[in-house]
């Protein structure tokens, strides 16, 4: 290889720099910490703050924390001890009316909003709707048959009557599995009582619906709505032609939807997955009718496009249900091994087919970025894009990837921010730039649950987030701080030959350009081998000339800086923020 004609030359450790014509690499940095690129510099990431000045009571933690619009009001819901609070409105924090005890303490809690209202389940006790900040049960359960005894002198014939009813749920949009026929054998000119059965506890119901079978019909009609629950009986002395015109009892099938763990909204259906109770299981994927996110038949009518079904992965790749998602006009449903997509749009034509073998290993971690999917599996992080194959992209990571526990790992989370990919867990948290494909770490983001907001409108993105054991929720990205505590960042970069590779070089001088600020900043240089060769200290606050914007720092290395690699690592940690690292370089020449 020929000797360089100039006798120093400059190279960047950064890529940040268009000097000698040096072009920005994807992957220019073995560390990122607490830094974020951003065009031509790299800057601290935003501070952590707080919600309040105080933990929820009992002190455990936060369940689940989702951000969406209701009935035009932006809301920050989360589960706590059973119930849900809201963040945002009224007294900090604020207890959701009718919401105690919906829900199982510790036990992740998702979110899903169809037509103006919201849907929350733990997988244990029935699935909840929230509307105007108020919790209900979706769907009541199926009453016990009426009972039925002779009302006395009336208008009936002689005939035997048949009777069914259904409880009205809280909001009286629908109505419950009808119960059991009850019948009674009545002589000429007499009436029915009807008795309700005892209401149950905790059903949130706002009333109950009487329907009986007129002479020579297959098909009950409304014999009247009661829209009360302190009204126990009603007498019935309605002839067969009064009631023949009423509205006809449904024969769909009216299934409610299990509680699941996994709940998302579909092109105005719920769709839902791992459910713990006895009437579903952790194989099958809840689909509701459309519009009727409280039903989810069994055995639904084909021949109707609007029924829901329920419906498991077939063949080889059959398993529990690790995550789903909607994703343009697809549903993707996740095993431990394989991602499956959803074809079809109504029962009759709905199937999972394999898409590809990389499974999921926790729901939270999948996220949509325009055209990209991400999600975390058990060996890393995948990407998929419209037209490209499936993507691994976390090699950068692969060695403390799987140094994550299990546990830890299906404890995963993620969300995305200002075109990155976060990913979180109780003791570490990583992001990933899609612009720059680039990977960088977080210290003291131990989060548990994260929820960004998605309406902008006039007000920039909101994150929030809580931590495990802790019941109370932080919003990021707000300040210069972690709540006071100064924000540490570290840089390193890979190790670099300048162009020269197969040449022992000589080190002259380590330079950096800076934001002007204050706080030191720690420049160390390695070998290659990893060998440190010498720290520098430098004050941000040094300018060269006054009211300057930018800091530079030009310092001479020591005579023992010889080696083919070198690799330069920056740390800073400052409480006032704004620190930006311009440009990393060295001046070098051949030691031979």
């Amino acid at each position: 290889m020929p000797r360089p004609t100039q006798t120093y030359r400059v190279g960047s450790f950064l890529g940040l720099t268009d000097d000698l014509g040096v072009e920005a690499r994807p992957n220019q940095a073995s560390i990122l910490k607490n830094l974020y690129r951003l065009r031509d510099k790299l800057i601290v990431r935003g501070g952590t703050a707080p919600l309040g000045d105080a933990n929820l009571y009992p002190n455990t933690q936060i369940d689940g924390l989702s951000w969406f619009r209701l009935s035009s009001v932006d809301v920050l819901f989360g589960a706590h001890n059973g119930r849900v609070v809201d963040f945002l409105h009224s007294v900090y924090p604020h207890e959701v009316t009718n919401s105690s005890g919906k829900l199982t303490a510790l036990r992740n809690v998702p979110f899903a909003v169809v037509d103006g209202k919201a849907y929350a389940s733990d997988g244990l006790l029935p699935m909840i709707r929230l509307t105007s900040l108020r919790a209900d049960r979706a769907m009541p359960t199926t009453p016990s048959a009426p009972t039925l005894a002779d009302g006395g002198a009336g208008a009936l014939p002689a005939a035997t009557y048949s009777y069914r009813i259904v409880w009205l749920s809280a909001d009286v949009t629908n109505e419950s599995v009808p119960s059991a026929v009850a019948q009674i054998v009545l002589g000429a000119s007499r009436q029915v009582t009807v008795t309700r059965p005892i209401l149950p506890a905790g059903q949130d119901i706002s009333g109950w619906r009487i329907y009986r079978l007129p002479a020579g019909s297959t098909l009950y009609r409304v014999v009247t709505t009661i829209s009360d629950t302190t009204t126990a009986s009603y007498t019935d002395n309605n002839l067969d032609a009064a009631i023949a015109a009423n509205a006809a009892l449904s024969t769909a099938d009216r299934t409610a939807f299990p509680p699941c763990q996994l709940l998302i909204e579909h092109e105005g259906r719920l769709m839902g997955a791992r459910c713990s109770a006895a009437e579903g299981d952790m194989f099958t994927l809840y689909i509701s009718n459309y519009r009727e996110p409280w039903y989810s038949p069994v055995l639904p009518d084909l021949t109707d496009p609007n029924a829901g079904t329920r419906i498991s992965i077939p063949g080889a790749w059959a398993g529990e249900i690790t995550g789903i998602v909607s994703h343009g006009d697809r549903v993707l449903v996740f095993t431990g091994g394989s991602v499956n997509v959803l074809i079809g749009d109504q029962p009759l034509e709905y199937s999972l087919k394999l898409l590809a073998p990389h499974g999921c290993v926790a729901h939270r971690t999948i996220q949509k970025l325009h055209d990209r999917l991400f999600w975390a599996s058990s060996d890393g992080v995948f990407m998929a894009a419209s037209g490209q194959p499936v993507r691994h992209i976390s090699d950068d990571l692969a060695t403390a990837y799987r140094a994550i526990s299990p546990p830890d790992k299906a404890k995963m989370h993620a969300f995305i921010h200002d075109n990155k990919y976060f990913l979180c867990w109780p003791t570490g948290a990583w992001w990933y730039d899609v612009r720059y494909e680039i990977w960088g770490e977080h210290s003291n983001w131990l989060w548990r649950t994260t929820a960004p907001s998605i309406y902008q409108g006039t007000t920039n993105p909101r994150i929030f987030a809580a931590q495990e054991g802790a019941a109370r929720v932080w919003e990021l990205e707000t300040g210069v701080t972690d709540n006071g505590v100064a924000i540490e960042t570290d840089f390193a970069s890979r190790d670099e030959d300048f162009g020269l590779p197969g040449r022992e070089k000589r080190l002259h001088y380590l330079g950096a350009v800076f934001k002007a600020g204050s706080g030191t900043v720690t420049a160390r240089l390695y070998r290659g081998t990893g060998e440190l060769i010498q720290t520098i200290s430098y004050n941000l606050a040094t300018l060269p000339v006054p009211g300057a914007t930018i800091s530079r720092m030009d310092e001479r290395v020591s005579e023992a800086a010889r080696d083919e690699f070198f690799k330069a690592r920056l740390t800073h940690s400052d409480s006032v923020g704004g620190y930006e690292i311009l440009s990393l370089d060295g001046r070098h020449s051949l030691a031979t």
